[in-house]
C-alpha cells in the first residue's frame, strides 16, 4: 500500500474554479419524474464487466422512497441515459425508509432489496428480490423491532442492521435468515461490501463511547458469518460519522478536523488520514472506482482502469449546498474538485454508478435535490472511457465490412466518413450515426440496405462543439466504432 500523510489542503481558489474542462461534460438534471417527493435512494452497479461473458448485465439500478400525499412507495429502476420503466415494490399509508439495494449475483441476474417499514407499531426489515426484468417476487420481513434506527443495509449474500444496542446480520440464502450478533453498544450507520468474487464480506459502521464517535470494521467469509472480528479504524479526531463502502474495498467516512468536516479516504492502493478543501465542511463522501473490465475466457487477461472518484456535498459559499466530484489517478494525485449540480436549492447525499454502451463508460452521479421544501432525486452523467477493445483500432478479420478512420481528422468543420461492405451476397441493413460522450445521438448518416462496395460519406459539425464524438457503424448483427476529433 502507498501511503499518503499529512493534510491534503486544496486551497479556496482551486476549489471554486475547479477543472474547467471536465466539469463541462456534466449536466445536470432531474432522473425520477414520479409525481410527489423522491428521496432516501440507492444504486446497485457492479465495478466488473466480464466482456466475454454475454450474460452479464453492466447496467445499474437504483430504488428509492416516494411520497405522495399520505402515501410511501418504494420504486426501482434500471438507470440508463432514459428511465422507461419502473417498478413499484411496495406501498404503505405508514411511514417507509431507508430503502436499500443489491445485486444478488455479479451477473445481474437478479437484485435483492431490503428497508424499513413501520406496521402496527413496530419497526420492520422488509426483503424481496427483483429480477433484471423488474418483476418483483414476494415480501418477507426479517425482524421487527420498536427500535426506529434499525438503518438496514445488503449486500449479495448478506442483510445487516441495528436493533437496539446490537448489529446483526443474516445470511440471505439461509431461509430461516438467522442473525447473528456482529458486534454491541451505541451502533449507528452499518454499510456492507464485499471484496471481488466474495472473498471477503465487510461491515463498517459508527459507534459511540465517552471518548467520542469511532469508526470501526467487521470482517467475515460468506461461507461462515457465525465469526466476525471487528477493529477501529484509526483517525486524528474523536468525531467520525457516516462510513460508507464505495469501489471494491473503498471506505469513506466524515472526520472533524481543527473544528471543520474533512474526509477519511482508504483505497486499496492509497490512503489519506483526511482530505480537506480550505475551510470548508465536506459530508456524504462517497469514492468509487471505474470498471474493472476482465476477459475471463481464455487467457484470464486483465484490462483495469486505475482512476477513482470522490463525490460530495458542500456548502461553501453557505448559501446552497451543492455536490463536487474529485478525481484520484493512479498515482495518487487529487485533481481540483467541480461543481457538478451548479443549481439552485441544496443538493446533497450524493452516489455514483456507472452506465456503459457498447464501447463507452458513463459516470453517473446521482443525488437529492431539495427545493422550495420538495425533495427530488437528481443526476449528471459524464462520458469518461471508451472499453477497451470496443472502440476498434484495428479491423476484426471475421467481419465482413470495414471501417476507415474519418479525414481530416482532426476537422473543422467537416470530414469524410469511408466504409467498405465486403459482402457480395443481398443487400445488409447499415446503420452510420454519430454520437457525443453523453452518449447521446447526434446525426444518423446512413440508415438503409446497402450492397457491396465502398461508400464515404461526409459529416458537418458546424452547429457542434469541440470535443471528441463517435461515430459507429452497424451492418447486420455487427459494429464498429472509432473517434474523432472536432477542432475549431
Amino acid at each position: 500500500m502507498q501511503n499518503f500523510f499529512g493534510r491534503l489542503l486544496l486551497i479556496a481558489i482551486i476549489f471554486f474554479f475547479g477543472n474547467v474542462s471536465y466539469s463541462q461534460q456534466f449536466s445536470a438534471k432531474p432522473l425520477i419524474t414520479i409525481p410527489g417527493e423522491n428521496f432516501d435512494f440507492d444504486i446497485a452497479t457492479n465495478t466488473y464487466i466480464f466482456n466475454s461473458y454475454p450474460k452479464f448485465d453492466n447496467k445499474s439500478y437504483i430504488v428509492w422512497v416516494n411520497k405522495s400525499d399520505s402515501l410511501y412507495s418504494i420504486y426501482c429502476a434500471k438507470l440508463d441515459f432514459q428511465i422507461d420503466s419502473v417498478a413499484l415494490i411496495t406501498s404503505s399509508t405508514e411511514t417507509i425508509k431507508h430503502a436499500r439495494i443489491s445485486f444478488v449475483d455479479y451477473w445481474g441476474s437478479s437484485l435483492r432489496i431490503v428497508w424499513q417499514s413501520f406496521e402496527n407499531g413496530k419497526w420492520r426489515i422488509k426483503y424481496t428480490t427483483v429480477d433484471n426484468e423488474l418483476k418483483v417476487d414476494k415480501i418477507i420481513t426479517l425482524s421487527d423491532t420498536t427500535h426506529n434506527c434499525i438503518s438496514p443495509t445488503v449486500c449479495k449474500k448478506l442483510t445487516a442492521w441495528v436493533d437496539e444496542d446490537k448489529l446483526l446480520a443474516a445470511d440471505m440464502s439461509d431461509t430461516s435468515f438467522t442473525p447473528v450478533v456482529v458486534d454491541s453498544g451505541n451502533i449507528s450507520n452499518p454499510d456492507l461490501g464485499e471484496t471481488f468474487f466474495e472473498r471477503y464480506v465487510q461491515l463498517v459502521y459508527q459507534k459511540k463511547d465517552l471518548f467520542g464517535d469511532k469508526i470501526y470494521l467487521a470482517g467475515t467469509e460468506p461461507s461462515g458469518i457465525t465469526h466476525w472480528g471487528t477493529s477501529e479504524l484509526q483517525s486524528e479526531s474523536i468525531d467520525n460519522v457516516n462510513p460508507r463502502f464505495g469501489a471494491g474495498d473503498g471506505i469513506t467516512f466524515e472526520t472533524k478536523i481543527d473544528s471543520f468536516w474533512a474526509v477519511y479516504l482508504n483505497l486499496p492502493a492509497y490512503y489519506f488520514p483526511y482530505i480537506s478543501i480550505g475551510s470548508y465542511d465536506i459530508h456524504n463522501p462517497i469514492a468509487f472506482g471505474s470498471i474493472l473490465i476482465i476477459d475471463i475466457f481464455p487467457s484470464l487477461k486483465k484490462n483495469i482502469f486505475e482512476d477513482h472518484f470522490l463525490v460530495f456535498d458542500c456548502d461553501p459559499f453557505q448559501t446552497d449546498k451543492e455536490i463536487y466530484l474529485i478525481n484520484l489517478n493512479e498515482t495518487g494525485e487529487l485533481s481540483p474538485p467541480i461543481n457538478i449540480s451548479n443549481s439552485a436549492g441544496d443538493d446533497y447525499s450524493p452516489n455514483i454508478g456507472m452506465i456503459s454502451t457498447d464501447d463507452s463508460l458513463f459516470i453517473d452521479v446521482v443525488w437529492i435535490h431539495e427545493e422550495n421544501n420538495t425533495k427530488q432525486i437528481w443526476r449528471a452523467l459524464a462520458f469518461h472511457g471508451a472499453i477497451p477493445d470496443a472502440v476498434n483500432e484495428t479491423q476484426p478479420l471475421n467481419y465482413s465490412f470495414d471501417l476507415q478512420q474519418n479525414y481530416p481528422n482532426p476537422f473543422n468543420p467537416s470530414t469524410k466518413i469511408t466504409y467498405e461492405i465486403k459482402n457480395s451476397g443481398n443487400p445488409e441493413h447499415v446503420r452510420l450515426y454519430i454520437y457525443n460522450t453523453l452518449g447521446q445521438e447526434i446525426a444518423v448518416l446512413v440508415d438503409e440496405y446497402q450492397s457491396g462496395g465502398t461508400y464515404s460519406v461526409d459529416f458537418k459539425g458546424e452547429s457542434l462543439t469541440s470535443g471528441v464524438y463517435f461515430y459507429k457503424l452497424s451492418v447486420g448483427n455487427n459494429t464498429l466504432t472509432k473517434k474523432m476529433l472536432l477542432l475549431k
